[in-house]
């Protein structure tokens, strides 16, 4: 079991935050928990950010510019 910092983004308000995701592996899969609601709208579990779900360049949902990877 690891735990490490992520990327989270609200399905309904677009809200990005940094928290904590657990990963556990079993074998050769591996399980990623994250069950916090938004702290903004507090509407739905965030959703986990990675390069596939969250590509370069998107919006950002504060000021609408183009968000990089750091």
């Amino acid at each position: 079991m690891l735990a490490k910092p992520a990327i989270f983004r609200c399905p309904y308000c677009g809200d990005l935050k940094e928290d904590l995701i657990l990963l556990v592996r079993d074998g050769e899969e591996e399980f990623r928990y994250a069950a916090r609601p938004c702290k903004k709208c507090g509407k739905a579990q965030a959703e986990y950010v990675d390069e596939r779900t969250f590509p370069e360049g998107t919006p950002c949902p504060k000021c609408g510019g183009k968000l990089e990877k750091t």
